[in-house]
């Protein structure tokens, strides 16, 4: 990689001999694992993308403050990142092109949990977010700025989507008929979790808003868990981070999965999950928060269900494609998923 040799200076690793491996996953960010030759270390190394993250340094003081108060407020199993800091000790190094970049130690012998899903895996990955949130839940709001403004809020959107069929810039209009009677179906009857909101009947807290079960790495021999992708750490509503880790959890298709029928779902992943998660946030979760976890599985496919296919009615500028219709399979089976889930919803 071109710029590795001045990110390596600014790290002071410069004198370590480091192979360079992409990492493919993930829908923003560039992402590389850095091995030493010599001792084996390993890095992980990313390169924010700034055209999504236009606030790349109030992005990174989130996460410097996030971690802060992971350290200060340990809770058994969780395992918080560690950032490396530049020479100039700074958690972040801007290269001539006017590039972010940042280095974490790597999780070593971690693995993600969409790897390996089951009930025991579930029930982790309810306990780490519960634990994250606990952790976070007394972290003034004002320390943590809003890096994607309105990010969940339901109604900005639908207005996004709105404009972007109005627009039709692509032509792609008549290839999402389908998807957009679920839309239709189920656009009213969302509105409530961010009118609660809204109305402050449902508090807002410093939480993950990208909770999917990727995003949870798993150590195989003992109870650790470490939570990753902290770009979004900013107020919100725990409802999210409940809602998106369930979409994650609860259906056996990949996100873009090219598959025409019903997602099967995984009600004993979804129980696992639950049962754990309100084991650790008994103490402290309102019974409005509760009251509104079940809607907020269905609430989460519909919104990933919307950004996926104003992306694609938008020609494909949000999220990183491998495939032409990848954005298109990845909205159908968000809606479907919700759609189905709602059926579903008084079992929740």
């Amino acid at each position: 990689m071109r710029k590795l040799d001045s990110i390596l200076q600014a790290y002071s690793l410069q004198e370590l001999d480091f192979s360079c491996i992409p990492i493919q996953t993930g829908h923003i960010n560039e992402s590389y694992q850095l091995v030493s030759r010599q001792s084996k270390t390993s890095y992980f190394l990313q390169k924010i993308n700034v055209d999504i993250f236009k606030q790349a340094e109030d992005l990174m003081k989130n996460i410097e403050r996030c971690l802060q108060a992971q350290h200060q407020n340990p809770m058994t199993s969780l395992v918080p990142l560690q950032l490396l800091y530049t020479s100039k000790n700074q958690s972040y190094f801007v290269d001539d092109s006017n590039q972010y970049w940042r280095i974490y130690h790597y999780l070593e012998d971690f693995f993600s949990a969409n790897t390996d899903l089951s009930d025991k895996t579930s029930a982790r990955i309810g306990h780490a977010l519960g634990s994250f949130l606990t952790q976070m839940r007394h972290e003034p709001l004002e320390d943590y700025h809003p890096i994607i403004a309105q990010f969940h809020n339901i109604r900005v959107r639908l207005k996004n989507l709105d404009e972007a069929i109005g627009m039709n810039a692509h032509h792609r209009l008549s290839e999402v008929q389908d998807l957009l009677n679920i839309v239709r179906d189920l656009r009213f009857e969302l509105l409530l979790i961010q009118d609660q909101i809204d109305q402050h009947k449902v508090p807002t807290r410093i939480t993950h808003n990208d909770t999917k079960a990727s995003n949870f790495m798993i150590h195989p021999s003992s109870d650790k868990v470490a939570l990753v992708d902290l770009d979004t750490v900013m107020p919100s509503s725990l409802l999210f981070d409940f809602g998106d880790a369930c979409r994650s959890l609860i259906s056996y298709h990949e996100e873009d999965e090219d598959n025409g029928a019903f997602p099967a779902l995984n009600w004993m992943y979804y129980r696992s999950f639950k049962a754990s998660f309100l084991d650790t946030t008994s103490d402290w979760i309102l019974e409005s928060e509760k009251d509104l976890l079940a809607l907020s599985c269905v609430l989460l496919p519909f919104l990933m269900g919307i950004r996926f296919l104003t992306d694609y009615l938008s020609g494909d500028v949000y999220f990183k494609i491998k495939t032409e219709r990848q954005n298109y399979f990845r909205a159908k089976n968000q809606l479907t998923l919700a759609k189905e889930i709602y059926r579903f919803r008084h079992e929740l």
